[in-house]
C-alpha cells in the first residue's frame, strides 16, 4: 500500500511539476513549427517581417518578404525536409523571441535559428538561420 501511494505522490509531483516549469510554446510558434516541418516556404513566409535576414548555408543576407519566400523555397527543395524539433524557445525579455531546433533533412542536418520581434501585435520573424550541423 506504500508503494502505492509512494508512486501517485510521485506522479503527482512530476504532473505539476511539468505543468510549472515546462516549456510552453506559443500557438504561432506551433504554426512556425509546422510550416518547416511540411517544407513549406508559402506557409511560413505568413509570418515573415517585410525584411528578413536569412542565413542559409554560408549564405547570409538581407531580403524583403517575397525575396526571402524564394529564397527559402529553394532550400526547401534542394533540402527535402523529414523532421523539425525545436529543441529550445524563449523570449529575450523585451518584444523579441527565439527558438533553435534541428532540422533533419534528406540531404543532412541543419542547425536552426529563428529570431521573432512583436510588429504591430503579431510576432514576425527578423532572422531565419539554416546551418550545417
Amino acid at each position: 500500500m506504500k508503494t502505492i501511494l509512494k508512486r501517485v505522490i510521485f506522479s503527482s509531483f512530476l504532473l505539476i511539476g511539468n505543468s510549472l516549469f515546462g516549456q510552453q510554446i506559443p500557438a504561432y510558434m506551433n504554426q512556425i513549427k509546422a510550416a518547416i516541418q511540411a517544407g513549406n516556404a508559402t506557409e511560413l513566409a505568413r509570418y515573415f517581417d517585410s525584411q528578413v535576414e536569412l542565413t542559409i548555408l554560408d549564405n547570409e543576407n538581407g531580403y524583403s518578404k517575397v525575396q526571402a519566400v524564394e529564397v527559402v523555397k529553394n532550400f526547401f527543395n534542394k533540402h527535402p525536409v523529414t523532421t523539425f524539433r525545436i529543441m529550445h524557445h524563449s523570449t529575450t525579455g523585451g518584444n523579441a523571441e527565439y527558438a533553435i531546433g534541428t532540422l533533419q533533412t534528406t540531404k543532412g542536418t541543419f542547425r536552426t535559428y529563428i529570431l521573432l520581434k512583436n510588429v504591430d501585435k503579431q510576432m514576425l520573424i527578423q532572422q531565419l538561420k539554416f546551418t550545417e550541423d
